[in-house]
């Protein structure tokens, strides 16, 4: 199949995401498996685990707001990624100063 070099550039970008993605993922899978074995030994990991599943909902939702979706979805997924990010600050304030 013949393709064009916005056809590779895309696919490309596409495939470094996805990766991204599926490594963030065992990511978030691999520190919330220490953290319910050990939590007093990896409480750290709780800010960690909030900042990687806010990075790739705005990575993800900062794509799909490029290609498609209406307003009322782009707001929705923004304010997730938000309110993630929130909760990482606040866990790993509340850690440190807690």
């Amino acid at each position: 199949m013949l393709m064009t070099e916005g056809q590779r550039k895309n696919r490309a970008s596409r495939l470094k995401k996805e990766t991204a993605d599926i490594a963030a993922g065992l990511g978030i899978v691999i520190f919330s498996i220490l953290v319910f074995i050990n939590p007093d030994r990896y409480r750290l990991l709780f800010p960690v685990i909030f900042l990687m599943a806010a990075g790739i909902n705005l990575v993800n939702g900062m794509d799909r707001m490029s290609t498609s979706g209406g307003r009322r979805a782009k707001k929705r997924r923004t304010g997730l990624a938000a309110a993630l990010l929130l909760m990482a600050l606040f866990s790993a304030a509340s850690i440190l100063w807690g």
